[in-house]
């Protein structure tokens, strides 16, 4: 293996391929709520929307009001969700293992593979849920558009944590102590 793949660390790097992806993919899925007319343009003054105004067409709008889609601030939910996922996750693990905690506590709060799920899910949730109420976003079709993205971003997770061992399961720990005790004892035959 190259020296310089030796510190990429395999979870991280599935971690970041998902949010790419489900970047793309909720991307696109807006795009179609938008042409089937089920998500709107929120209407912007030239001086708020200035960098979404040169993504219409290529050409910088100079009207009074600009018109922003939600498929326009998808790079935006990029970095909130993430950002305040990650956190929460770390935060959540924290509460859960408190006893290890206190007997490491830096090592405790950036020990990378240590994450809660359902603590970076409740509060990345919770971010988009008031980002799309703040922007006009409609919720429902926002979560039917972007469905398919988290289950996409979950499985390339889940991906993650099993090339690299975080969560190997149990199923799996007994095979391999029956494949070590199959192997390591002597075959009999008669």
């Amino acid at each position: 293996m190259p020296v310089f793949l030796s510190n990429i660390k395999t979870l991280d790097l599935f971690i970041v391929l998902a949010f790419l992806a489900a970047a793309w993919r909720s991307k696109r899925a807006l795009q179609r709520k938008e042409a089937e007319c089920f998500l709107q343009a929120q209407y912007l003054p030239y001086s708020k929307a200035k960098k979404y105004a040169l993504k219409n067409d290529g050409k910088a709008l100079l009207t009074e009001e600009v018109p922003v889609y939600p498929h326009q601030r998808v790079e935006e939910m990029v970095v909130l969700a993430p950002n305040g996922g990650l956190f929460s996750a770390k935060v959540f693990n924290v509460l859960e293992s408190w006893d290890e905690f206190n007997h490491n506590r830096i090592g405790g709060l950036f020990y990378s593979s240590c994450l809660t799920f359902y603590g970076g899910l409740d509060v990345a949730t919770a971010l988009l849920y008031y980002y799309c109420r703040y922007h006009e976003i409609c919720i429902s079709h926002f979560c039917d558009a972007v469905a398919t993205a988290l289950m996409l971003a979950c499985g390339i997770g889940k991906l993650g944590c099993h090339f690299s061992v975080v969560a190997i399961g149990v199923f799996l720990m007994v095979l391999m102590q029956v494949c070590q005790t199959v192997l390591s004892s002597k075959c009999h035959y008669s």
